[in-house]
């Protein structure tokens, strides 16, 4: 939904990102697209990391590197503070967070965290999953080769094909169930849902 072209789409990925706290997301991603592979950028795992690791680092990159994104957009535009895109999502979030409270409380504020964080893990992951260890030089073009796809039917169902996730880079403003599987590209041993009791193990994973 990030990027497809009309207000409605973005907007709902906004929305949804917020549920979980992690409203940032959608702001780095399209930062994603052109860094990908490049190490020191951010969002692509090296050679050897854990997905514990992988997932504290990027979720703390994301977060910082939206900000500056969104700051240097809002400066270079001259527009109020309200109108940084990181401040009206964590406000956003806000707002769920305490429709929670007022529902369930304490304990809903405790859900809230809970399926925020399990949200913010399961995103990370998929990333580490689709990037791990395909790295380019800074200057480098992107490629479609820097991204593991995977053509598992549980999976893509489950996910809209994002395991088709080289077609994805080399189109990313193509709707999810019109991407194609490309057989040349980096294959996963298994689907993002097989992958994932291996990943929470480092040494079985590498």
């Amino acid at each position: 939904l990030v990027h497809w072209p009309t207000l409605f789409d973005r907007g709902l990925a906004r929305l949804i990102t917020a549920t979980v706290a992690y409203g940032q997301f959608p702001i780095e991603h399209l930062h994603h697209h052109a860094s990908v592979g490049v190490i020191h950028e951010g969002t692509t795992p090296p050679l050897g990391q854990s997905v514990w690791a992988f997932v504290a680092n990027n979720a703390f990159f994301t977060i910082r590197n939206a900000w500056r994104i969104e700051r240097r957009r809002q400066m270079t535009k001259a527009l109020p503070l309200l109108h940084n895109r990181c401040i009206q999502q964590w406000v956003l979030t806000g707002v769920i967070i305490g429709a929670f409270v007022t529902i369930g409380g304490p304990w809903g504020l405790m859900l809230f965290f809970a399926q925020a964080a399990f949200g913010i893990f399961t995103t990370e992951y998929v990333n580490y999953a689709q990037h791990y260890g395909l790295s380019r030089e800074a200057g480098a073009p992107p490629r479609g080769s820097l991204s593991w796809s995977s053509n598992g039917f549980v999976t893509n169902a489950l996910t809209l094909n994002i395991t088709r996730h080289a077609h994805h880079h080399l189109r990313p403003g193509l709707r999810y169930y019109d991407l194609e599987h490309i057989e040349s590209m980096p294959l996963l041993p298994g689907g993002y849902l097989a992958l994932f009791f291996p990943a929470m193990i480092p040494a079985l994973w590498r």
